[in-house]
């Protein structure tokens, strides 16, 4: 018995060293927009791998290799001179939606952080994946759903504020919402 209350202090320092080491957790988003626009509509404008340089005001050039079929990437060009390779990882027209995965993207700057030079991707997050939908909510109404998935940056403990998770949801969150809005703009003005 004394032996084991002897380890009890050890045993402590353990629970505690291990509970402050925890690593970046994955963050989930959700943003949508309601048009006034058929769904069909909608779809059209969206249904294209690479159609998101029409809609996306940060996005100024898509090129698109490999058709619909899992595996097929689009090389997307920034307004602030970046870029971003995203993979598609499902196209289902029937149920007008797809999902995708950054597989790479460049570098927005570089800083100095723990004594070592790191490299602010030109979107503060990690092994992202999103999924973009197109609901009907009636004959003329629609729902365009763009969730994504994705951990910060850094993924030490200890992010730099460029790398944290409030930096990657917000950047996310900003890159989804500026997409959707000019979306129902562009697709309403069209009617």
């Amino acid at each position: 018995m004394r032996r084991l209350i002897s380890l009890l202090p050890l045993l402590a320092l353990v629970w505690m060293a291990t509970a402050a080491a925890h690593g970046p957790s994955r963050q989930k988003i959700t943003v949508e927009v309601t048009i006034d626009a058929p769904a069909e509509k909608v779809w059209e404008t969206v249904k294209d791998f690479c159609s998101i340089e029409k809609w996306h005001p940060d996005v100024t050039g898509c090129v698109h290799e490999g058709g619909y079929e899992k595996g097929a990437t689009r090389r997307l060009t920034l307004a602030n001179g970046g870029w971003i390779v995203d993979e598609l990882k499902k196209y289902d027209p029937k149920k007008r939606m797809y999902k995708y995965r950054i597989e790479e993207m460049s570098t927005a700057k570089t800083i100095v952080w723990a004594g070592r030079e790191q490299s602010v991707p030109v979107l503060p997050v990690a092994n992202y994946s999103a999924v973009i939908e197109v609901k009907p909510i009636d004959d003329n109404t629609t729902r365009v759903v763009w969730k994504g998935a994705f951990y910060r940056a850094y993924m030490n403990n200890n992010p730099p504020e460029e790398m944290n998770e409030e930096a990657a949801i917000e950047a996310a969150t900003e890159f989804h919402r500026k997409g959707l809005e000019n979306l129902k703009k562009l697709v309403e003005q069209s009617r």
